[in-house]
């Protein structure tokens, strides 16, 4: 009866952690597609008055899941969009976490979208709070940050690779990242 009780405690501590939460929750649909250089996440849900807010997820190239927006709900609303501005080269996969008013996680099914083609570099997070930014290129090139006066901030070589860049001392505010012939918005807070 011991190891019962335990098993169960056990399974109870690790349900919201894999979202099975026991909510009357139901995802209706889950789909992203390419939209320009950027990942449109859309989703549909059953029962919106119960959730308290959406995080949206990114498997990393470090193998853990990221969140890269939050949307909180608003009245009734049961269909959600979500851009990704930055998504990464190749396999991106997305998944949404709902949290609902009491707290409880609910875990969407996984979609996935293949960004290959003509999307230059990627980075993230965008907008940056921890000083830092994780870089992907896909041919060898410079990156070059330029501050909003138009004043080049930093400019590099770099191979093709990913690259975890130090922004730290750059000021909060909004930059433009240019890398092989693509110029992308980067916001520091």
């Amino acid at each position: 009866m011991k190891n019962l009780i335990l098993t169960i405690i056990a399974l109870s501590l690790l349900s919201p952690a894999i979202g099975h939460t026991g909510t009357p929750y139901f995802w209706q649909s889950l789909s992203v597609i390419k939209k320009n250089s950027q990942a449109e996440i859309n989703w549909k849900v059953n029962n919106p008055e119960q959730a308290s807010y959406f995080d949206i997820e990114q498997f990393n190239i470090i193998g853990e899941w990221e969140v890269i927006g939050t949307i909180r709900t608003e009245g009734n609303a049961s269909e959600f969009r979500f851009n990704d501005p930055s998504p990464s080269y190749g396999q991106n996969h997305y998944r949404i976490v709902m949290v609902d008013i009491h707290g409880n996680r609910d875990i969407s099914s996984v979609v996935t979208l293949n960004f290959v083609d003509n999307v230059g570099f990627t980075f993230y997070p965008n907008p940056s709070t921890g000083g830092r930014i994780k870089v992907f290129l896909p041919e060898i090139t410079r990156i070059c940050i330029f501050n909003g006066n138009g004043d080049e901030v930093f400019c590099t070589p770099f191979a093709t690779g990913t690259y975890n860049l130090d922004i730290s001392g750059l000021k909060k505010g909004n930059y433009l990242i240019k890398a092989g012939g693509k110029v992308k918005q980067l916001v520091i807070q």
